[in-house]
């Protein structure tokens, strides 16, 4: 096909290197080809290279791991005493049952048994105790934990040589060190001969005790007492206003749709029922925004109680209007504000693809096509509710000094086994979004009987009949959602029949996000499953017991085979394999067998296994070195 634009030729090269190839636009010269040869291995590259960026960036860094392990020992906490005070409900209710004498009330306390019984195993209650004391340390990644074992030995080496020193000098007792951090020993020996005191303890005194801190800042109100600095109260009140202003934003998108649809069916564009549809919206519209105001202003109420909690800052009690000069702000209400409102109407007639075709779109379906984009309002919703799984996480992420955000709940849905479920729902709505954009994009107003009349444009044979690179097209009737959907699931997975091709410039944008979150997607499964299918410590000190006892049956085999061979030719009964069998090397491997089984078995564990053994063991000695005098 003949390139006319040359948008057309980065169409044919977008296409092509990300292994659709529609067939609309291809390649006829030797140049041509060896260009798309060179896409096509870029585009290999590309997505190589971003399964690997991606997987990179799931890893948690020292600070998100150190917090993930404080929020599972709470979870553990919490999950063992629920555990635990059913089953003493239930011995406490079996005991009545047993003694009651009326059958009426034995049958409904053990109905009421089997109706609250523990969900929770002996063994997974056991198992969920010991993540109650695993050590914080030992949870972080295999490279924080070297740089603890680093910071642990320069400790130990300068404890040494302090012991050295006044071992030589005189048997003066040892200071007990509280930190190692940023103060030396000599530092706080000069520092306690002058009746000085340390600087965290100066801080603490001019700041004051950080529980009054707290709890100043959860009590404390202004002159007018409206802000009640709480922070419990004011998280529950950000979640309840992002939850209402994803329902609003949505609603107003349904009504959009409506809009659209209503139209698409022969509607009229000022009918009482089309400025009914276009009045709701703009009440959702507004609502909406009125929501994300508040939520915005919530959140700035958030950071100067969080800034004087844990950085010790005054306590501000009127936050002012600078938070309105956030551009994130602005940007939002942009996104939620475009509508269409009541006795509005467009129509937009532009060429289509540079070939005098005429495209023809009324403002109802480009601007709900704009009010879709609001579904990303209902991520704070979702990231809500994966972060309520972990108890106190707004205070831990003050303590910890760690934002748990977006990025912390997307690290930790891709961690789990759901993640080819969320990931499968996420491309799933994404498959609707994308083919309905697809839709309002392939279909002409020039179909609708009132928008022919209206605009002369519709007259022009060629707002009805395409021709796209030698290819005809009849546009007498819009695009069904079901081959909308297949043409963006059939994109999505590089497939590309060409059975439909994309006809204007804002559906072959589409078919480029659609191509995109397909990449993106396989990516994303692919960097999931590389983490889920690595063995972990406990795994790995598995898999070494297993290899143990396994050599250990092959030492069996092998000695009950050299005695066996020794026998028989002591005995002068040899078989004809008997020959060719060489006692020295079955000795030889009965010898290296015996090391490997009789060895420690943590010489065969993993190496993050024998990373925390040595940091444990670090950390005992550094205690022991603490408590001498």
């Amino acid at each position: 096909s003949i390139l006319v634009r040359y948008s057309d030729a980065l169409w044919a090269m977008f296409i092509t290197s990300t292994s659709v190839g529609y067939g609309d636009i291809y390649a006829v010269t030797l140049l041509g080809r060896m260009t798309s040869i060179l896409m096509a291995f870029l585009g290999l590259m590309f997505a190589s290279l971003m399964t690997a960026s991606i997987s990179n960036a799931f890893q948690w860094n020292p600070e998100e791991a150190r917090t993930l392990a404080i929020f599972e020992r709470e979870r553990a906490r919490r999950h063992v005493q629920s555990e635990a005070v059913k089953r003493i409900r239930m011995w406490w209710m079996k005991k009545i049952a047993r003694g009651s004498t009326s059958r009426f009330k034995n049958l409904y306390w053990w109905i009421k048994i089997l109706l609250n019984s523990p969900k929770m195993s002996l063994t997974a209650m056991i198992h969920m105790k010991d993540k109650m004391y695993v050590d914080i340390e030992t949870s972080g990644s295999d490279n924080n934990k070297v740089d603890i074992i680093f910071s642990r030995v320069k400790n130990l080496q300068g404890m040494l040589e302090t012991i050295e020193e006044e071992a030589t000098v005189a048997k003066v007792p040892l200071v007990r060190r509280l930190s190692m951090n940023s103060i030396g020993r000599r530092d706080i020996n000069q520092l306690s001969k002058d009746g000085q005191t340390f600087p965290s303890m100066q801080g603490s005194k001019r700041s004051g005790s950080f529980k009054m801190r707290v709890k100043k800042a959860m009590t404390q109100r202004d002159g007018t007492g409206k802000w009640h600095h709480n922070f419990k109260a004011l998280h529950g009140a950000q979640q309840s206003y992002r939850q209402w202003a994803a329902l609003l934003g949505m609603t107003g998108t349904l009504f959009a749709v409506a809009q659209n649809e209503y139209l698409m069916q022969g509607g009229g564009q000022s009918d009482v029922t089309m400025n009914a549809l276009k009045a709701m919206n703009s009440i959702c519209t507004l609502s909406c925004a009125a929501f994300i105001l508040r939520m915005y202003y919530i959140a700035r109420l958030l950071e100067a109680v969080s800034l004087h909690v844990h950085c010790f800052t005054d306590l501000i009690t009127d936050v002012g209007v600078w938070w309105l000069l956030d551009p994130s702000l602005w940007l939002e209400l942009v996104l939620v504000l475009v509508h269409n409102p009541p006795s509005y109407r467009f129509v937009l007639v532009t060429d289509n693809l540079g070939e005098n075709n005429i495209y023809v779109t009324c403002g109802e379906t480009i601007l709900c096509g704009c009010n879709l984009i609001r579904i990303y309002l209902c991520w704070r919703v979702l990231r809500d509710w994966i972060l309520s799984v972990f108890p106190k996480h707004q205070t831990l992420s003050g303590f910890q000094r760690t934002k748990i955000g977006s990025s912390f709940a997307i690290k930790h849905i891709m961690h789990s086994w759901y993640a080819a479920i969320y990931m499968s729902l996420v491309w799933m709505i994404a498959i609707v979004l994308l083919a309905y954009w697809f839709r309002a994009a392939e279909t002409t107003a020039c179909t609708l009987p009132h928008i022919r009349e209206e605009v002369p444009a519709c007259a022009n044979p060629n707002a009805m009949h395409w021709v796209i690179h030698g290819m005809d097209f009849n546009k007498s009737s819009h695009m069904r959602m079901t081959t909308a959907i297949w043409f963006i699931l059939i994109t999505s997975t590089t497939v590309g029949y060409g059975d439909i091709v994309p006809t204007t410039s804002v559906s072959r944008f589409v078919a480029c996000l659609a191509a995109m979150i397909g990449l993106v997607a396989a990516s994303l499964l692919t960097a999931a499953l590389t983490n889920l299918l690595q063995f972990s410590s406990s795994e790995t000190t598995a898999k070494a017991l297993i290899e143990r006892e396994i050599l250990r049956n092959h030492l069996q085999e092998k000695s009950a085979q050299l005695l066996q061979l020794f026998w028989r030719r002591r005995k002068g009964k040899t078989r004809r394999k008997d020959k060719f069998q060489n006692i020295r090397l079955i000795g030889h491997d009965i010898r290296t067998m015996k090391i490997q089984t009789t060895s420690d078995i943590e010489e065969h564990v993993g190496v993050s296994t024998k990373i925390n053994n040595t940091l444990l063991r670090l950390k005992m000695l550094e205690n022991k070195l603490r408590t001498q005098k």
